[in-house]
């Protein structure tokens, strides 16, 4: 006779990736040739299930995806802030238009213009410019229809943070969090 928990065991298993590959089959704002796999799609239901989390999987997983994929997938959700490193932006950009397929708007902070093909992507440099920018954005109302990313580094996060505070952004990713994990710091200060 089998163990009564080993069979309940397996149908919960069972019944888990079943909703996985349900919930797959659900998702939306991707490109048909991103194909996420399992773990990632139980990332992305973990982001979406709860207001506040952190995604720590190893390196090379596809973190990025999950969360913009999460993004494009939460009706709540109109306007992003990623503050990552300033080296990070251009992998931002890279996964964003080679992934996302969804109606979206993003500017990337204090950056040199990209080179894409994306006419949906936009820097905006200088500090004038940033500032009046994020003054815009505060004043701006929200777009039907367009989700608007909004790419930031740690630095012009900290030059900025009384403008930003202002902003009701509806997702905030933290990219890199080791970033700020000395409370001290003021980056961390400012992150907080």
């Amino acid at each position: 006779e089998e163990n009564p928990l080993l069979i309940e065991v397996r149908r919960q298993i069972k019944d888990d990736f079943e909703g996985l590959f349900a919930f797959r089959e659900r998702i939306k704002g991707i490109k048909p040739t991103t194909e996420l796999g399992l773990y990632q799609v139980e990332g992305v239901r973990t982001i979406l299930a709860q207001p506040k989390g952190i995604l720590a999987d190893e390196m090379g997983l596809g973190k990025t995806i999950q969360v913009l994929t999460a993004v494009m997938n939460d009706d709540a959700v109109q306007d992003t802030l990623v503050v990552c490193p300033n080296a990070a932006k251009k992998s931002w950009v890279d996964d964003i238009t080679g992934h996302l397929s969804g109606e979206v708007e993003v500017y990337v902070l204090g950056a040199e213009p990209f080179q894409t093909s994306a006419d949906y992507v936009h820097s905006v440099s200088g500090k004038k410019e940033i500032k009046d920018f994020l003054n815009g954005i505060r004043q701006a109302q929200k777009k039907a229809g367009k989700k608007r990313i909004v790419i930031i580094n740690y630095e012009q996060l900290r030059f900025n943070a009384g403008l930003i505070d202002e902003i009701e952004f509806d997702f905030i990713a933290m990219d890199e969090g080791h970033k700020f994990k000395n409370p001290m710091r003021e980056q961390s200060q400012v992150v907080v």
